[in-house]
């Protein structure tokens, strides 16, 4: 079998359906009963949005095969489990479940472990939208400080970060509007799930400041 991170859909000529998921169980993979027959999807979300039934991970080191006789699983290869941790803190969709565990109920509790570890004296606790908002939640609840919007994302403007220096600046500050009523005079903790590059979070707390912010902290 192939070494590496994937999970397969293959489609056959004689309308097999197959879902493979490689032995390290880096990313999710997932089957559910839909209308009689069977659907399979990376995230549960995606199953969900079918009103799919009896959904059910397909585990590290299985194929899931799909055909006129129903649905079967068989075992290619022995699990050697590694998870990508970063699927549960970013990549995945706040309703969907990794292997059982809930994306959401993840981000909030990393939230919390912050205000635990690296607590602030401030006004209010904002998230970075939109990935930041679980995390941001889970602030709140563990510190007690109000939770509060203060950065709206202008939809025209798509993902930023992959663009050169002066052109991502440019569209960031096209992409984070801010809300000077909910910012000025504040103390403010911004709440995101990651920070990559510290590029993108650097030119929003510029905007954050701009807008009027006593202090803000990045948490």
């Amino acid at each position: 079998y192939l070494d590496g991170s994937y999970t397969c859909t293959i489609l056959t000529r004689d309308g097999t359906l197959l879902g493979v998921r490689e032995p390290r169980g880096l990313k999710p993979l997932n089957y559910g009963k839909v209308n009689g027959g069977y659907a399979i999807a990376s995230e549960t979300c995606a199953l969900k949005s079918v009103h799919a039934r009896d959904i059910t991970s397909v585990k590290p080191g299985e194929v899931v095969i799909v055909n006129g006789d129903g649905l079967r699983t068989e075992r290619f290869a022995e699990a050697k489990l590694s998870r990508c941790s970063f699927e549960l803190i970013y990549f995945l969709d706040i309703t969907s479940d990794f292997d059982g565990i809930s994306a959401w109920d993840i981000r909030v509790a990393g939230g919390k472990q912050l205000a635990r570890k690296f607590p602030v004296d401030a006004d209010v606790v904002a998230p970075i939208p939109e990935a930041g908002r679980a995390a941001a939640h889970g602030f709140y609840l563990e510190s007690g400080l109000p939770l509060t919007e203060v950065l709206r994302i202008n939809r025209e403007v798509g993902r930023a970060f992959i663009l050169p220096e002066k052109q991502r600046v440019d569209a960031l500050r096209r992409k984070y509007l801010p809300i000077e009523s909910a910012i000025e005079g504040k103390r403010i903790v911004l709440v995101d799930d990651s920070i990559v590059r510290g590029d993108t979070t650097g030119t929003i707390v510029g905007i954050v400041r701009e807008a009027g912010a006593r202090e803000v902290h990045v948490r």
